[in-house]
């Protein structure tokens, strides 16, 4: 058993690090407070530990057998599966199933990229996001390796902003059925603590040098030049990530951008071009290995076969149709239909029309054409109040109640004491009582 000493997580880091940061979230994530408490009380031994029971878990729901523990990932019948679960994070190398790394990524995705037991990299995504930092550079690294060794992303069940990021950026993107897409967006969050500390009885008082050194500050409200700058800074992710989704899965940077942010369903999803096709986890990679070796015409040929020889199918020599073919030259039409509206000549200035007829309309082009000719100019949009901007993030700082996060946190503790598992005790635990046998641990 090792006796090795690891430093204890430190949540107000990474609620530091997204602070006036540009994060890739979804709006309706409201996870946040228990990740970071969860995170400041993980026992990072144990994480390892349960890392080997993850990666048994991973084969086994796409309908593999037992994992290759001699690989840093998990692995079974030539695919590797990695995992990109709970918050996304930068500079982190582990994935705790609340939270994963970038870093992590990266390391397990090159290391399959050089086995050569490795036929298909599948990312195993269900997350609702995380920090931008480090994400785009991870995303093109993934995207640029389709040359390399082919990818397959699998949605089971949320891929958003972040997420969605990467999986973008695997070759093919298959989603379940109920899964949750999209997210294409930026926001930042600025917190304002001022009034509290003054409840408190202290008064904050900046003695600097250099007009911006204070720009943010967390003791005053965001000036109208700051926040100027702010969404500055946000304007350039967002064309970031709008350009990014756009060579991942060969649409326009209009159209992507013309979501808003939106979050899908799966069919939405897959009617947009967002993800390719809606398998479960193990049909997806049955197909796509099917498609890779050259057998899928065969096999779509006696399956096709097969059902117009079944009781009650009609016996015939007519040639077969290609469903998959049909279907996706629907989806390319549909795209080229929405895209035509919002594009047009006669859009300009009445973009909320123009989105709603493409985007929850069957209206052909010529016909939005004449609408929006008829129609007059959109009036210019007021400011939202500031509770309209309310998020996640905001949401969770303004509850009445927070948890004592950080790495010295002990109010937690003691609340929880004898009442909480963290998620790693609990596979483990279940592991144990599974095969009669405990995991070794490390210290």
């Amino acid at each position: 058993m090792s006796t090795r000493k690891y430093a204890k997580p430190s949540a107000q880091a990474l609620l530091d690090s997204m602070n006036m940061r540009a994060a890739l979230i979804a709006p309706h994530y409201n996870g946040l407070a228990s990740t970071l408490r969860e995170y400041a009380e993980a026992d990072r031994g144990l994480e390892e530990a349960a890392w080997e029971v993850r990666k048994a878990e991973l084969t086994t729901a796409y309908g593999f057998g037992e994992t290759n523990n001699s690989k840093p990932f998990a692995f079974s019948n030539g695919v590797a599966i990695i995992p990109v679960h709970g918050t996304l994070l930068n500079r982190f190398s582990y994935s705790w199933g609340y939270v994963t790394g970038y870093n992590f990524i990266r390391q397990q995705h090159q290391a399959a990229l050089e086995d050569d037991d490795v036929e298909l990299i599948v990312f195993d995504c269900n997350s609702y996001g995380g920090m931008a930092a480090g994400c785009f550079e991870l995303a093109d690294e993934i995207r640029a390796s389709r040359s390399i060794k082919p990818s397959l992303a699998v949605v089971d069940s949320n891929s958003f902003s972040a997420c969605y990021a990467i999986a973008s950026s695997a070759s093919k993107m298959v989603s379940t059925s109920s899964s949750g897409i999209g997210s294409i967006g930026v926001v930042a969050m600025h917190m304002n603590v001022g009034e509290l500390m003054k409840d408190w009885g202290i008064e904050i008082t900046f003695i600097y040098a250099g007009a911006h050194k204070v720009d943010g500050n967390p003791y005053n409200s965001l000036p109208d030049d700051v926040k100027a700058n702010i969404q500055t800074s946000i304007d350039k992710s967002y064309d970031k990530f709008a350009t990014l989704v756009s060579t991942n899965r060969n649409l326009s940077v209009e159209f992507v951008k013309s979501t808003e942010a939106a979050c899908y369903d799966a069919d939405d999803a897959l009617e947009l071009g967002l993800i390719d096709a809606i398998q479960s986890p193990s049909q997806a990679v049955a197909t796509y290995l099917d498609e890779l070796s050259g057998s899928n015409d065969d096999q779509q040929e006696f399956t096709m076969s097969k059902e117009n020889t079944q009781p009650g199918a009609e016996s015939n020599n007519q040639p077969v149709v290609d469903e998959q073919a049909v279907a996706a030259q629907a989806r390319a039409d549909e795209r080229e239909r929405m895209a035509g509206i919002m594009n047009c000549e006669e859009a300009a200035g009445k973009a909320k029309l123009a989105n709603h007829l493409a985007l929850n309309t069957d209206m052909s082009v010529d016909a939005a054409k004449a609408v929006l000719s008829a129609a007059a100019p959109e009036q210019a949009a007021t400011a939202p109040a500031a509770a309209s901007n309310e998020n996640g993030f905001t949401r969770y700082m303004d509850a009445d109640k927070h948890p004592q996060v950080g790495a010295d946190s002990e109010a937690g503790d003691e609340h929880d004491h004898g009442q909480k598992q963290s998620n790693a005790s609990r596979i483990l635990a279940s592991q144990a009582a599974a095969t009669g046998r405990p995991l070794a641990t490390k210290h």
